[in-house]
């Protein structure tokens, strides 16, 4: 099994439930993302090439010499493309579900903090 394709990240986020004013509504949703180490690679050192071409071009515009910076591309003109050539599959993944709001019930600010002191309390 190619270890790149078992790479990934799920993660919880967490939102409010309704649009009521002072809602505390919250739930939280699993999100699941697939990312590949060779096409992230590959996009740090077209990232890092940019990024020193940048600085040298602003170094020029400031003054420096032009024969003191340097200017950095890949061997090759398909590199640019490679990062795309690495591909995850499915990108991003996640199972939702609805709750319609004349289902949520309101919980005032006072009941919330009721409800949190009960419960450290048993």
């Amino acid at each position: 099994m190619n270890f790149c394709k078992r790479l990934g990240s799920t993660i919880f986020n967490i939102e409010t439930i309704g649009d009521a004013k002072g809602n505390r509504n919250i739930r939280s949703r699993r999100a699941s993302i697939n990312w590949s180490i060779e096409r992230t690679a590959l996009h740090l050192q077209l990232i890092s090439m940019s990024i020193t071409n940048i600085t040298s071009a602003l170094k020029i515009a400031n003054g420096a010499e032009a024969g003191t910076c340097s200017f950095v591309r890949p061997p090759e003109n398909s590199d640019f493309k490679k990062p795309w050539e690495h591909s995850t599959g499915v990108a991003s993944f996640n199972m939702d579900y609805i709750i319609p709001e004349e289902n949520i019930a309101y919980v005032s600010k006072s009941d919330l903090l009721k409800r949190i002191n009960d419960a450290k309390k048993s």
